[in-house]
């Protein structure tokens, strides 16, 4: 997968913010196995690429995910 930009500057400014600022990817792996498939070989580079460069700010007061989240839509729109 493509590595994320390095904006040095904005980073510095959300982390002066949040208490962590972590790419959309490594985010979804600390959540577990469900999170490790956020990007499968063959997805189009352009999801690739813009996967990579978004970046999840984690709010000073925040708690952790609860245990064994589930990414499964339970209802149809």
């Amino acid at each position: 997968m493509p590595r994320a930009p390095r904006c040095r500057a904005v980073r510095a400014l959300l982390r002066g913010r949040y208490r962590e600022v972590l790419p959309l990817a490594t985010f979804m792996r600390r959540l577990g196995p469900q999170g490790r498939r956020l990007v499968r070989r063959g997805d189009p580079a352009a999801f690739r690429a813009l996967v990579a460069q978004c970046l999840v700010c984690v709010p000073w007061d925040a708690r952790p995910a609860p245990v064994g989240p589930s990414f499964r839509q339970t209802t149809l729109q």
